[in-house]
């Protein structure tokens, strides 16, 4: 046969059905798409499908969504129930910090009879987005309003801060771990008194920042220490309260902002503070009144922008600040949060995002993007989904982030809370391939036929206000 256009002859390449297609779109441009043996072209040969890359392995059956790079990954799993091995009693989540490439250390508390405080490594699976836990260990902290902190030292390397119920000293433990399984050093005293919480920071490799308040009274512990092997040792420290930051029922949260600096939100009135260790010499920046609200820890983080700069929340409103020295300059005003039950923050890829619950109007629970320009600071929602956050935080090189809430339900960045179409083959991860957004899904199995059908985590689940057709028990009419 001879092209009309160019007078060359055909050649059997210059065709493409199904089964001899490209992976890579781009790869057979110049093709021409020929009839199957049903006598139909193919789907993808059409534009009714979108190139698109895989964030995770993707079976055939698998409804897809879009991830927040726009790759697909199962459709409708934003707040997944699929976690492996959750440790029993898994309920109360104080505190978490990434402590190595997709792994996590999550310190949580329940009461058998009184209360009792446990670490867990949490893992992610790069192939499917899912979280399994590892055993948990006793701390050795009770007390049911004890806030238990944590901070990483170094790859598989952590420290836990917390206080005992009836003894209430301000005690520090170190913890290396091997795959999942975590070993304790030993605990060391470093304040005696009677303190309420403990919340710590990593201001580098091994060393740690470390806040503490205590109960009834405007004294506070706060320093900076460091930690050889898995020995703690406070390297400064003060006793005296931070003025305007002291509360007798603190719910504060620090983070580092710079080598061997750090900054801290209080939760209860807005204040943040800034210190700075250099040497064994700290010291301690003025608190400017950033938020005038209150708030519960559910409610409270604040997140590093880079080098002397952070993000912080507190009930209902979010605003950013930059530092110099231990100066604290408010960067823009406050951005409201309305129905603010529970939220915390995380940064990936330069970008912030919040996790928010709003039981007022459910619709507007999910995940939001937060941006600063030109002085402004705007929160906007890019994924709906209902939730019950407990905590959540980034790696890091802020490169992913993982949110755990009750029952160990979680949220991994890379899964989707959408539904843009389905695929006709498995595709692994980092894999491009073909998504039809409208077309007839085949290959698929129990379907009842004139069954509505709607996306859900992963699967087609049949559901009176679907808009997906059954046409027959393997096929799916998605338009």
């Amino acid at each position: 046969m001879t092209d009309i256009i160019t007078g060359n002859r055909a050649k059997a390449a210059d065709f493409i059905d199904k089964s001899t297609a490209n992976a890579t779109p781009s790869v057979d441009a110049g093709r021409v798409a020929k009839l199957e043996n049903d006598g139909r072209i193919d789907e993808q040969f059409l534009r009714i499908a979108l190139a698109r890359t895989a964030s995770e392995n993707l079976l055939s059956a698998n409804p897809v969504g879009l991830d927040l790079d726009g790759k697909i990954a199962r459709a409708a799993r934003a707040w997944a129930t699929d976690a492996q091995s959750i440790p029993a009693n898994f309920s109360t989540i104080r505190s978490m910090c990434e402590i190595g490439t997709n792994k996590w250390v999550v310190i949580f508390g329940y009461t058998p009879s009184t209360w009792q405080y446990f670490a867990v490594v949490v893992s992610i699976d790069a192939n499917t987005h899912r979280i399994s836990f590892g055993s948990r260990v006793n701390i050795g902290a009770s007390g049911e309003n004890a806030v238990v902190g944590v901070c990483k030292l170094d790859t598989d390397k952590f420290l836990v801060g917390y206080t005992d119920d009836g003894v209430n000293d301000v005690r520090l433990v170190a913890a290396t771990v091997s795959g999942t399984v975590i070993s304790f050093g030993s605990s060391v005293n470093v304040a005696v008194g009677s303190y309420l919480d403990v919340q710590l920071c990593q201001i580098d490799t091994n060393k740690f920042a470390v806040y503490a308040n205590n109960v009834g009274s405007t004294a506070q512990f706060h320093g900076f220490g460091s930690v050889s092997g898995t020995v703690p040792s406070m390297t400064a420290s003060l006793t005296s309260a931070i003025t305007n930051f002291s509360n007798t029922t603190p719910v504060v949260q620090m983070v580092k902002i710079a080598t061997d600096k750090f900054a801290m939100i209080n939760g209860n009135n807005g204040y943040a503070v800034v210190c700075t260790t250099v040497g064994s010499t700290y010291t301690v920046g003025t608190a400017l009144l950033l938020m005038s609200t209150g708030s519960g820890m559910s409610q409270t983080d604040i997140v590093a922008d880079g080098t002397d700069a952070f993000f912080a929340r507190t009930l209902g409103q979010v605003r950013r600040a930059t530092v110099s020295g231990t100066t604290i300059t408010a960067t823009g005003g406050a951005v409201s949060i309305p129905n603010d039950v529970s939220g915390q923050l995380a940064m990936r890829g330069g970008v912030l995002y919040e996790v928010h619950q709003n039981t007022t109007t459910p619709a507007l629970s999910g995940l939001y993007r937060i941006t600063h320009s030109g002085g402004t600071t705007t929160r906007e929602q890019v994924q709906s989904f209902t939730n019950s956050i407990a905590i959540g935080t980034q790696n890091a090189d802020s490169t992913r982030f993982l949110f755990i809430g009750s029952s160990a339900s979680y949220y991994v960045d890379g899964m989707s809370a959408n539904f843009i179409g389905y695929i006709n083959a498995d595709q692994n991860n980092n894999v491009a391939g073909r998504v039809n957004y409208k077309g007839v899904k085949t290959g698929l199995t129990n379907l009842v036929t004139g069954g509505k059908y709607v996306p859900n985590s992963g699967a087609y689940v049949l559901s009176s206000t679907g808009s997906l057709l059954a046409l027959s028990s393997t096929e799916l009419l998605v338009t």
